[in-house]
């Protein structure tokens, strides 16, 4: 009777290890489009589609787990967390992140409130003196890359950098805005024409012309969570399905 029971539990665990091994862990939160939760509870969006349909392709499940920016990025270097999604690729997150894409282009573009759209901003210069002269700062979410020039001034200009204040959770700067309490924020134009578009609280801001350069933006797979074999079927994966053009399709319904 005990050796049956050792070999049931040696059993339940083996089938337990093949079902995590089969699963892969992605990072989501509240965004949308990105990212939100459906009527049913369950996680949508292009970023999840995307993501769902290459992990699918590669033959494995995705789980997805609600966290901030931050402490996503983490649990990917301490392996807890396997995939993010809509990431810029920089050489301080390749030291523990692989790459697969770049999965679409997209450019952080100023959004502002809608009396603001005609602010005189056309360079980084002239958020240092807008925001001087009206005594506001503008919002940025911290572990964001926005661009190379951004993080430069951020990094060495101290009055370029007095001008932000730093959110943990990117929708606080929609809120800051309409609620005026900041000038402005940087974000996705794919995330903020849906935004404005179709929650009725963000109707009063508006897209300034004003844009950082355009960037490539990548899916990341954890190196301490993801296998080398993992990794090569999930580049594959996306491989076939931009091919196939079904990643474009995908992004085209939330235009």
């Amino acid at each position: 009777m005990n050796g049956l029971r050792t070999f049931l539990l040696a059993l339940l665990f083996c089938s337990g290890a093949a079902f995590a091994e089969n699963t892969l862990k992605v990072r989501v939160t509240d965004f949308p489009p990105n990212y939100h939760l459906d009527s049913q509870g369950r996680w949508t969006g292009y970023s999840v589609e995307i993501a769902s349909r290459i992990i699918e392709r590669a033959g494995y499940r995705p789980v997805f787990l609600d966290q901030p920016w931050e402490r996503g990025l983490r649990s990917m270097q301490i392996g807890t967390l396997h995939y993010m999604t809509n990431m810029s690729k920089t050489p301080e997150r390749s030291e523990y992140i692989e790459w697969i894409g770049p999965v679409y282009l997209d450019e952080m573009v100023l959004v502002v409130s809608k009396d603001n759209k005609n602010l005189p901003i056309t360079s980084l210069d002239d958020l240092v003196k807008e925001s001087r002269a009206r005594g506001m700062k503008y919002g940025y979410q911290s572990g964001v890359f926005y661009s190379h020039e951004f993080e430069t001034r951020m990094k060495n200009d101290p009055e370029f950098a007095d001008s932000f204040e730093a959110v943990s959770k990117g929708e606080l700067n929609y809120l800051k805005v309409a609620n005026g309490r900041i000038l402005g924020f940087f974000e996705s134009r794919i995330a903020t024409a849906y935004q404005i578009r179709h929650l009725p609280a963000y109707r009063r801001l508006a897209i300034h012309p004003f844009a950082l350069s355009g960037s490539e933006l990548y899916h990341g797979i954890s190196r301490a969570g993801v296998d080398d074999s993992t990794l090569a079927q999930l580049r594959e994966a996306h491989r076939q399905l931009e091919s196939e053009g079904e990643i474009q399709k995908i992004i085209e319904q939330y235009y």
